[in-house]
């Protein structure tokens, strides 16, 4: 069996075996030996603890089977003074539970003896390829570490560059306009032009405009008078007043009816806004951010959007890449997700298997950075309770334990359909607990509430 290619390396790969009985050594170290691996042997407690101090490694087998839990003492000093190193217990049939414990306080992985030298190098291998994982992320954090606003993660060109708009645009009271595909993080984008301008103290109001009934949405932006309409019962101020010197982010707002379309014009142009039902102007002072998942330009020209109203939205226009074009990302997303979920979940923070890796960079995502962070979400509770990724084989894009989102398209399910099957998932794992469920989804509990009380069956 062959090891990793170590001619390239700059320095071979340094093994560390610490082992009171030489049961272990005189097998392995030929073997590794024999693949260019440097191997280096101790005893268990003081003796490894100063061999460490001495020197760097990258793997360190080490013995769980010592009297009084000194293995695994020796294994929390040792991962104080090699930090960058994987650790591989070596175990018995009786201190197999030991190892175990071993993998909670740090460990990689685990060797039960007799060790076989071909399944040895197969684990090896395996915590090198963590190790490379590793080191490439903490790369790319490093990389981004001043590059990420609001939420928004990233390091290729594509994303530098709307990093760049972002920060342009913000101390600046225009308006501005993102466009992308849906799941890009364009309300990321708003919120960070929000947190970056004078405004930030101010509220940051959110409005999906595609989610509410075009019946309402006049009166949700606007406000409305007593008895303007059925069930209107008291005034009440719309969102943009309510923003009150802040931002206003208008998602979808290619989806507008022509007619309120109009009446939006009139507020970015004035500045004033006339409640519903009321004949008197209302001045207000927001600052615009609008965004579109198709291309308003496209629609003036279909004659579905108003010219003048795109005119008055695009003074300053960012663009969002789509995942599939800027795939260096997706590590560093990986992670990010992996370290926000767990910190709202308590769900348990595990590497990423090479494979899993792999297999997320190769993927095009057409549910962009949204579809990534669910798919990150899903692997985590599927892992819920064990020591790795490695034993959840979960394809990418699965989003249902029957089939996941290509079962989905097969059967042609709507987004309410996939929306109420996920929400079941996290349900089944939360067993029942709304407010758990409620964090893993993202939203707050009466919005879970009022969408259980819509699902259908």
């Amino acid at each position: 069996m062959s090891g990793p290619n170590l001619s390239e390396a700059r320095t071979p790969i340094s093994v560390l075996i610490v082992e009171n009985h030489d049961e272990t050594a005189p097998v392995l170290q030929p073997a590794l030996e024999t693949r260019g691996y440097r191997v280096s042997t101790t005893r268990c407690g003081d003796p490894a603890l100063a061999a460490m101090r001495e020197r760097f490694f990258d793997i360190v087998l080490l013995c769980a089977c010592a009297p009084g839990d000194l293995g695994l003492r020796t294994l929390v000093r040792a991962r104080e003074l090699q930090s960058d190193a994987q650790f591989i217990v070596l175990a018995h049939d009786d201190s197999v539970g030991t190892a175990v414990r071993a993998m909670s306080l740090g460990a990689f992985d685990y060797l039960v003896a007799p060790v076989n030298p071909d399944e040895a190098l197969v684990r090896i291998r395996r915590a090198l390829e963590q190790t490379a994982t590793q080191r490439e992320v903490a790369r790319l954090r490093r990389s981004a570490s001043l590059n990420a606003l609001g939420g928004l993660v990233g390091h290729s060109p594509g994303m530098q560059r709307v990093f760049d708009l972002i920060q342009r645009v913000a101390p600046l009271n225009i308006s501005a306009l993102v466009v992308g595909e849906t799941g890009t993080g364009k309300e990321l984008v708003a919120r960070a032009i929000h947190d970056l301008s004078p405004r930030r103290r101010a509220p940051f109001v959110p409005v999906s405009c595609a989610a509410v009934p075009e019946t309402l949405l006049e009166s949700e932006l606007f406000g409305h008078t007593r008895g303007s309409f059925t069930g209107a019962v008291t005034d009440r101020r719309g969102l943009f007043e309510e923003a009150r010197g802040g931002t206003v982010f208008l998602d979808e707002v290619d989806s507008i009816a022509c007619a309120i379309q109009a009446k939006l014009l009139r507020v970015v142009e004035e500045r004033t806004i006339q409640r519903v039902g009321a004949s008197h102007d209302i001045p207000v002072d927001f600052r615009l951010v609008a965004a579109a998942n198709r291309s308003l330009a496209a629609l003036v020209e279909a004659g579905d959007f108003r010219a003048d109203l795109f005119f008055r939205l695009n003074v300053f226009p960012i663009e969002l890449p789509p995942l599939r074009d800027r795939k260096e990302d997706i590590p560093l997303l990986a992670a990010h997700f992996r370290d926000e979920i767990a910190r709202t979940t308590n769900l348990p923070v595990l590497p990423f298997p090479r494979r899993i890796m792999r297999r997320m960079e190769s993927h095009d995502w057409p549910g962009n950075v949204r579809e990534l962070r669910h798919y990150v979400e899903r692997l985590m509770i599927m892992s819920a309770g064990r020591n790795s990724m490695d034993a959840v084989a979960l394809p990418v894009g699965n989003g249902h334990s029957n089939g996941g989102l290509r079962h989905a398209l097969d059967e042609r399910w709507n987004l309410g359909r996939l929306e109420a099957e996920y929400i079941r998932v996290v349900l089944e794992h939360t067993r029942g607990n709304r407010n758990r469920a409620a964090a893993l989804l993202g939203i707050d509990r009466r919005t879970l509430y009022r969408k259980i009380e819509t699902l259908p069956g």
